[in-house]
């Protein structure tokens, strides 16, 4: 997901700065650092671990791109980077080549499961705010997803940890349960938020 997110970016901000579109090269960039390498990744990458060599490659690559718009910024950031990482292609973020495109990173249905998957995330933690509980408070959900059964069941253990679960049943289909506190359809999933078990 986030490599194809990177490298979808990586083209539009390389078009917008081509055509001299630098407000949209700006803004495209300031998205994707903020609201999905910052928001997300980085919160999956703390729960899955051993993402270093892609926080390291994402890191340095973003900063190239930034490089335009801050320019001693970032050469600060990359000769900091470069203090704790082998191999930058440079010694000077002002001569390292500008990102180019990278074969097989572009895959459009990895970045739709995402999108699915926070959505999900999202929404267990409005259900949880709305019901005034505290993130630290446990609670459990239910999940019927019909068809998407199989893509929430692979990352279970995220979407628990991302969505402050203490516990996490996900089904097909089913009838609701008498102990929800609030409940939520998105993309065609049902969610139930309940109380503690």
């Amino acid at each position: 997901w986030i490599l194809s997110r990177f490298e979808r970016i990586r083209r539009d901000v390389t078009e917008h700065v081509g055509a001299f579109r630098f407000s949209q090269a700006g803004e495209t960039l300031r998205s994707f650092t903020w609201d999905e390498l910052a928001d997300w990744y980085l919160e999956v990458a703390k729960v899955e671990g051993g993402k270093d060599a892609m926080l390291a490659y994402l890191l340095t690559q973003t900063l190239a791109l930034w490089h335009p718009f801050m320019p001693f910024l970032t050469e600060h950031l990359w000769q900091t980077a470069r203090s704790q990482l082998k191999g930058l292609p440079a010694e000077l973020l002002f001569v390292a080549p500008w990102p180019g495109p990278q074969r097989g990173f572009l895959q459009a249905k990895a970045e739709t499961d995402f999108d699915i998957l926070r959505a999900l995330v999202s929404s267990l933690r409005r259900l949880r705010q709305e019901a005034g509980l505290t993130a630290d408070t446990p609670t459990s959900a239910i999940c019927y997803a019909g068809r998407h059964t199989k893509l929430l069941g692979q990352p279970e253990t995220l979407i628990k940890r991302l969505g402050r679960l203490a516990a996490l049943e996900i089904f097909p289909k089913g009838a609701p349960p008498p102990a929800a506190h609030a409940t939520a359809d998105v993309n065609g999933i049902r969610i139930y938020l309940l109380t503690a078990r």
